[in-house]
């Protein structure tokens, strides 16, 4: 069972790869695997932008694509995320347990794309897709379970269902990505530290989440 359903949602990804044995010692700890992805582990970079119960959010996450079986890829880790809402970041943190903090989102889904994390008044992670290129257009669907950061020796986990048209892009030479962690961040620092590169772009106007 999924724990809510939101539609529409606006939403761009980042989807890229980073070095293969950090992410395979790290998610070693939840017993999972990051898929191997041409020998680099893949991951995606997601700002969301929606409405649950009427409240408007937007949300930016950190996922390594991961399986319980070497080669899996049906289901994903969710490193870290930020909410631009206060209270909603509470309701993930208190109630579902998700590794979500407040931060403040910007968000444009429509070429030229682009995102922007800001933390205490500090941009923390930014991207732009420049669009150079005609998009790929694809009906896509992922659903699967979402696992999260352990807490204490239970594994914690929700499944989720994430769809739409899609208007695929490359990350292209006139694409930027940058990322700056504050001290003390982790799911921004790991980028960082496993070397985190963009491939491809992937974007929607009218999501289901």
């Amino acid at each position: 069972p999924f724990v809510a359903t939101i539609t529409p949602v606006r939403e761009l990804i980042l989807a890229g790869t980073a070095d293969l044995a950090y992410w395979q010692a790290r998610l070693a700890a939840v017993g999972l695997f990051p898929h191997d992805a041409g020998g680099r582990a893949a991951l995606t970079l997601s700002a969301i932008a929606g409405r649950f119960r009427g409240l408007p959010f937007r949300e930016f996450s950190v996922g390594v694509v991961a399986g319980e079986e070497e080669g899996g890829d049906d289901s994903v880790y969710l490193v870290g995320a930020f909410n631009s809402s206060r209270l909603l970041a509470w309701a993930e943190r208190t109630f579902f347990r998700t590794p979500y903090e407040p931060a403040n989102i910007r968000l444009n889904e429509q070429p030229p794309a682009g995102f922007t994390g800001t933390v205490a008044g500090q941009v923390v992670g930014a991207a732009t897709l420049a669009a150079a290129t005609p998009p790929r257009h694809e009906a896509q669907a992922w659903q699967g379970r979402i696992y999260l950061p352990p807490r204490g020796a239970h594994r914690e986990l929700f499944y989720a269902r994430l769809a739409g048209p899609t208007d695929v892009y490359p990350f292209g030479a006139a694409d930027s990505l940058t990322i700056q962690p504050r001290p003390g961040d982790d799911v921004l620092g790991c980028l960082v530290e496993s070397g985190f590169a963009g491939q491809e772009w992937r974007v929607r106007a009218a999501a289901v989440h």
